[in-house]
């Protein structure tokens, strides 16, 4: 295996950066036995400590196991092991100076999304759905409540697409609402939230695409301006 000699960054950062593109662009299967730390750091041209710290990356992201005596081993990143770093991502980016950047990216996804189930969905989405609006209902005054309720309505529009891709991706997005929800709750806003996830829920059980889509957008739209508001507010205090 040929590899670039590093030059500049922290070397550990640049060589796990180089040897993950290889084994995410599948020049190195899956399985495989990687050289050794000596051979790794002669290729590169650095430390076997920088290689050391590499390894140690890529352990962390999944895509290495490394068996003490024996060497370090191709492995194929879990589902888990993914969604943990969307959600490390979207954690660590989302601040008061992202919030539009962050509902736009909402809008497209979860536009699709709910797009798709409205092709797609069945009697158990349905249920789903229903479930978790209706916990939304019964929980307008009281934050905890409602947050389970919303959270669980937008998880289960992501399986009313029934798509791996979507699921896998959007989970760890939609996850990440609570903190959105914490800050702009209240009860005229909960009436508001529960009118525009209504909307999308019959959008869904008539098999509307188009309709779901624009009911999807409303609500966010709504959501996104109340989160404003209250920054704006906490910044004028300041």
């Amino acid at each position: 295996m040929n590899f670039p000699q590093i030059s500049r960054r922290r070397l550990s950062t640049e060589v796990a950066e180089h040897l993950e593109r290889k084994i995410l662009n599948s020049d190195i299967d899956e399985g495989s036995r990687l050289p050794s730390e000596k051979e790794l750091g002669l290729s590169f041209g650095v430390s076997r400590n920088a290689i050391r710290e590499a390894l140690k990356t890529l352990e962390e992201r999944g895509l290495v196991r490394v068996e003490n005596g024996r060497g370090a081993y191709v492995t194929a990143p879990s589902e888990e092991m993914l969604r943990s770093a969307i959600t490390r991502y979207v954690q660590s980016r989302l601040t008061s100076d992202t919030v539009d950047e962050f509902y736009q990216f909402r809008e497209v996804l979860e536009g699709a999304t709910a797009r798709l189930a409205a092709m797609r969905s069945g009697g158990h989405d349905f249920q789903a759905l229903s479930k978790a609006l209706a916990t939304m209902e019964a929980n307008e005054d009281n934050v905890d409540g409602w947050m389970q309720g919303d959270v669980a309505f937008h998880r289960a529009l992501i399986g009313a697409t029934h798509n791996p891709f979507f699921i896998t991706l959007l989970e760890p997005v939609v996850d990440r609402l609570r903190e959105a929800i914490r800050v702009s709750f209240d009860a005229e806003g909960a009436r508001g939230g529960l009118a525009c996830h209504a909307a999308i829920l019959a959008c869904v059980r008539n098999h509307d695409p188009d309709g779901a889509h624009d009911a999807m957008l409303a609500t966010l739209r709504d959501s996104a301006q109340r989160v404003k508001r209250v920054l704006q507010e906490e910044r004028e205090v300041e």
